[in-house]
């Protein structure tokens, strides 16, 4: 009894979740991929260890499960993507003063331009995550004590920033008297049709955007160290072939099904050991450590300047000919441009190393089991740098009426003090990477199952599970996950 209770110790100094800090104003948003405990297949081999004659069966089987979940922290997400810790952003077309004290947001940059000049309004976003999906796990035992395994997920998921909007002037009418951004009509009159006008190829918001299709593959190839009647260890090594997409950035919230199209390598264990039993009842300790390195690899990313969050969508000049242009554009002179179409690049991404750690409780009775338990999972921050060297050309607009840039504007502010009536063109010091990159994460989960494991011919295992994730830091999404397995053993 002495042991359980310190097992148990353990398990809930493991369950608090660690102190983050929150983030905002980002532009790329990658949380923890998909819980792997429904289609690990390793973590059902303590229910041999009790059934077979206290061994783990050196045999092939196969599990297929279905799962399927949502998020709840839309606050903490909201916040994440909106600039300065905001709940929400006041939005006016032609700004009532110089400085960002008085809107959040100026909607010249999002080339809304109306007949009374006056288009005023609240945004918030009320983020939420769908998914499901089934995975395929199989478990091949040969050479006595050696097994590789396979775990092919398919998955669905679907991500919603809710945009939200309240109009508080609606400005009339679309100007239909003056060209807008890129020298084209414009066509936004608000927000809302702003983030999905045509014209706009990057960091679009146009409702619940999804993906289906397979997700990463996991190989593993481990070593049954130990295989005694009351306890267990497999260390492991493996690879993860990236079949899930790749991000492209035409989406502030791109739903991604793996590990952001990374390969990776594995090198990992797992253990377990019987800790108490009496009258027939058995409790076991599970443990397992899954170390993953991604290698680096090419996508878009858009990125803000170094002056403020949402600089990336600051109207922009994308040369000194468009700057010097007689062309008059949101009017003022100059050819402008959306800002995110020049601030998303190709860029080299390194996620560099992460960790799942699980520690669980199994009680088995007859054919009867229970888990409970809880995992963790800790990512280090990316590192981001350009596949090709930033050109000088790109130059922030200023809205006054002589062709200037301007050295100090924000998504919030015309910073007339900062204008340059000779042009002056972002340098690469100027450009905050940063805002692109996912960052550290410490993420902890709850999990339990019920299960009936049948010892025959072709022992079979049928579980029920669920899982709640949650994180203090606001770059993790918290959400249920639920799942149904079927395991069979030939």
């Amino acid at each position: 009894m002495r042991n359980l209770s310190k097992y148990i110790g353990i398990f809930l100094i493991l369950m608090h979740p660690l102190q983050g800090s929150n983030l905002s104003g980002k532009s790329f948003l990658s949380a923890q991929p998909f819980s792997f405990i429904p289609t690990d297949i390793t973590h059902s081999t303590v229910f041999d260890q009790e059934f077979e004659d206290g061994s783990v069966l050196n045999k092939t089987e196969i599990s297929a499960v279905v799962f399927g979940g949502k998020s709840t922290n839309k606050e903490d997400l909201n916040t994440f993507f909106l600039i300065k810790n905001k709940s929400s952003l006041l939005t006016n077309e032609d700004p009532v003063s110089d400085t960002s004290s008085f809107q959040d947001i100026i909607g010249y940059n999002f080339n809304i331009m109306t007949t009374l000049g006056n288009q005023s309004s609240v945004i918030s976003f009320n983020p939420k995550q769908t998914f499901s999906g089934f995975g395929i796990s199989a478990r091949y035992g040969f050479k006595e004590r050696w097994w590789a395994t396979a775990e092919v997920p398919f998955i669905n998921v679907s991500n919603d920033l809710g945009l939200d909007e309240a109009i508080l002037e609606t400005g009339g009418s679309i100007n239909t008297t003056h060209l807008g951004l890129d020298g084209l009509p414009v066509n936004s009159i608000n927000m809302t049709n702003a983030f999905k006008q045509p014209g706009l190829l990057y960091g679009r918001i146009d409702g619940a955007q999804s993906s289906r299709g397979l997700g990463d593959i996991f190989l593993q190839l481990g070593y049954d160290f130990m295989d005694r009647k009351t306890s267990y260890l497999a260390p492991y090594i493996g690879v993860i072939i990236p079949t899930s997409n790749r991000p492209n950035a035409v989406y502030l919230w791109e739903p991604i099904r793996g590990n952001n199209k990374h390969a990776g390598i594995i090198l990992g264990a797992y253990g377990h050991t019987l800790i108490h039993e009496k009258n027939g009842a058995h409790i076991w300790f599970t443990w397992s450590s899954k170390n993953q390195y991604l290698v680096e690899n090419k996508q878009k990313r858009s990125f803000d300047l170094n002056r403020g969050q949402w600089t990336r969508y600051l109207a922009m000049y994308k040369n000194e000919a468009d700057r010097n242009s007689t062309l008059n554009t949101m009017q003022s002179l100059g050819k402008k441009t959306f800002g995110i179409n020049l601030m998303t690049q190709d860029v080299y991404v390194t996620p560099g190393f992460s960790n799942y750690s699980t520690f669980s409780f199994s009680f088995i009775q007859g054919h009867f089991n229970a888990t409970i338990g809880t995992t963790s999972f800790i990512r280090e921050s990316e590192n981001i740098r350009f596949v090709n060297d930033w050109i000088l050309g790109p130059e922030v607009a200023d809205f006054s009426d002589d062709n200037s840039s301007n050295l100090l504007s924000t998504i919030g502010s015309l910073a007339s003090s900062g204008a340059v009536a000779g042009g002056a063109q972002i340098k690469y010091e100027d450009i905050d990477l940063t805002s692109a990159a996912n960052t550290n994460l410490f993420v902890n989960s709850l999990y339990g199952t019920l299960g009936y494991y049948t010892a025959s011919e072709h022992p079979f295992l049928c579980e029920l599970g669920g899982s709640y994730e949650v994180s203090k830091q606001n770059n993790a999404i918290d959400r249920f996950t639920f799942w149904g397995k079927f395991q069979i053993t030939f």
